[in-house]
């Protein structure tokens, strides 16, 4: 039996888990995989008060998010960890070698670098990775598509999108995350050449729940928009491969979720898997991993 984590600073990484089990419920699974393979959510943020964008520092973000993972490792004891998250996942290279070759600990930024690399070397198209600041602000995909192809950096565009995954998560009609999707495509179209075909990337595990939106708005206003392309899907089917017996799903947190926030997240998850919408909502709460408790 595999036993697999996937944690987010948030609740976007359980459209991951969602896509995940529905990938594997239409994949006939082998007679040997009788047990099921498991799958748990871990929210990263550590206290309800005290999320990462209210950390002052690099450094601060970094030794919390190593605690949790240390905590995970010691008291759950997975064959893996996915960290759906693009602004932790820029840790990983720093705690891999901490942790050994006996954990399997994979992020979401290279699916995505992946998607990106496909569409600048197949297309002439612009590429726009709508991301959180923190993600913005170190460049991350830009540094990281350009490591090897220079060439590429004109090319490559970067939107910082504030606020947007939480008002994603609390807003279940949708008017406040539509409004500030316009804003922010309109804000990222005002630095492109008009006539540049240009290609959207969701860099926030987030944005997938609002991806229409952001298909939209593009085509509303640009009319050389091609596509937006959701890497929660690529790291999805990887996490499938890992995981291919999968039936059994819970939701861990250091505090319990907001009601309005479990309503408006579980109508996303259930279309697409009631066992992941099911699981979020039986959340299991696990107190002596909020960030106010001493270890």
């Amino acid at each position: 039996m595999s036993f697999w984590v996937i944690t987010d600073s948030g609740l976007g990484g359980l459209s991951i888990a969602a896509r995940c089990f529905q990938m594997l419920e239409v994949t006939p699974k082998s007679a040997a995989a009788v047990s099921g393979d498991e799958l748990v959510y871990v929210n990263a943020v550590p206290h309800k008060d005290r999320g990462y964008n209210t950390m002052v520092s690099r450094a601060e973000r970094l030794q919390t998010f190593r605690g949790l993972l240390q905590r995970v490792n010691r008291d759950l004891q997975p064959q893996g960890i996915l960290v759906a998250c693009h602004s932790l996942s820029l840790f990983l290279p720093e705690l891999k070698d901490e942790f050994g070759s006996a954990l399997d600990l994979r992020g979401v930024v290279e699916p995505t670098r992946t998607l990106g690399r496909k569409i600048l070397a197949d297309t002439e198209e612009e590429l726009m990775v709508f991301a959180a600041p923190s993600t913005v602000a170190e460049s991350v995909y830009k540094k990281a598509l350009t490591a090897e192809h220079p060439e590429w950096k004109r090319r490559i565009h970067e939107q910082a999108c504030p606020e947007l995954a939480s008002a994603i998560s609390a807003d279940a009609h949708g008017d406040l995350a539509c409004s500030l999707i316009e804003h922010y495509v309109r804000e990222a179209l005002a630095r492109m050449t008009p006539e540049k075909s240009v290609c959207g990337i969701l860099g926030c595990t987030h944005y997938g729940y609002r991806s229409g939106f952001f298909r939209a708005a593009l085509a509303k206003h640009w009319p050389n928009a091609s596509q937006v392309l959701d890497p929660n899907e690529v790291a999805a089917a990887e996490l499938a491969e890992a995981l291919p017996a999968a039936e059994r799903f819970c939701f861990i947190s250091p505090y319990p979720i907001p009601e309005f926030e479990q309503q408006t997240v579980s109508g996303f998850l259930h279309p697409v898997s009631p066992t992941v919408a099911n699981g979020f909502l039986n959340e299991e709460v696990r107190e002596d991993w909020s960030f106010e408790m001493k270890e």
